[in-house]
């Protein structure tokens, strides 16, 4: 009978651009038999790495998969936090009104509890009254919806 082939760590290194340190933990995770005072069996070892670098081949594979699917889910979230950026750039007219009175509020009292005498104090909240304010706003917003237009018209 003749006696099993052996290629030394040297060899096996030289051809597969692996280190002999790389081999035995290929060998390690049972894809061929550890070598036997420094020489690998050549059949069972080049088998061993065929197997090796097949399984980890379609894993490769799979990862690359798995790592376009991240890619198009983090690319579809990206669309959708850019759409509800825009959305945030649009506030309801109820909020917008909710803060103003809010303001409006925390000013009355600032002015009421401010040093300044009764007649100044009731001259700046009559300017405040909702009426007042009410058409002011009311002209400020026909202005620029009517500037809208005619910007668009242009």
């Amino acid at each position: 009978m003749s006696e099993t082939e052996t290629i030394s760590s040297a060899e096996l290194s030289a051809l597969t651009g692996l280190t002999d340190r790389r081999h035995r933990q290929i060998a390690d995770l049972g894809y061929m038999a550890p070598p036997d005072g420094g020489r690998w069996p050549r059949e069972e070892t080049i088998a061993g790495l065929f197997k090796y670098y097949r399984e980890h081949k379609r894993k490769d594979s799979s990862n690359l998969e798995n790592e376009k699917i991240r890619k198009t889910k983090a690319e579809a979230d990206l669309v959708i936090a850019k759409a509800r950026a825009m959305e945030r750039k649009h506030v309801p007219v109820d909020a917008v009104l909710l803060v103003w009175e809010r303001v409006m509020l925390n000013l009355r009292a600032k002015i009421m509890s401010s040093g300044l005498n009764e007649k100044d104090r009731r001259g700046i909240l009559d300017e405040l009254q909702p009426a007042n304010l009410d058409e002011y706003f009311a002209g400020v917003v026909i202005d620029d919806v009517d500037e809208g237009k005619s910007e668009e018209n242009e």
